[in-house]
């Protein structure tokens, strides 16, 4: 708690207010944990009433800079991920290859249903199917 109170502070008084992930729970092999960056920056946020900027996933910030590293355009990308609300929107959003897969937070049937920003370009149910596909 103390940490949280020195970063409103710091934030009050006009720090940046960044956050790595803004995704309540994520995939583990156990099932959902519980994602304690959104935790923490959504305490933040209610004692400043400042939103911090996403610098992870799905940040266009963390696609770009791994197009950078890779040397290439971001729609030479492609994104690989099990949950629609981060990996696949950042894909779209960003214009890189969106790949579901099945073995986290979203089923088959899940996937067909999203909205176009977070429906991938293909579903895998296993990254030994990657691969195959003939993208790289």
């Amino acid at each position: 708690m103390s940490d949280i109170h020195a970063a409103c502070a710091a934030v009050m008084r006009g720090a940046a207010f960044y956050c790595a992930s803004d995704v309540p729970f994520f995939a583990t092999q156990a099932g959902p944990a519980f994602g304690y960056s959104c935790a923490i920056a959504g305490a933040i946020v209610r004692v400043t009433g400042v939103e911090p900027e996403l610098t992870g996933k799905p940040s266009q910030h963390a696609l770009n800079f791994i197009a950078e590293r890779l040397g290439v355009k971001p729609d030479r990308v492609a994104v690989v991920g099990d949950d629609p609300r981060v990996e696949i929107e950042m894909a779209r959003a960003g214009g890189a290859m969106g790949i579901g897969l099945t073995t986290g937070t979203t089923s088959r049937e899940q996937w067909a249903a999203q909205d176009e920003i977070r429906r991938p370009h293909h579903v895998i149910d296993s990254l030994a199917e990657f691969l195959p596909l003939g993208l790289i």
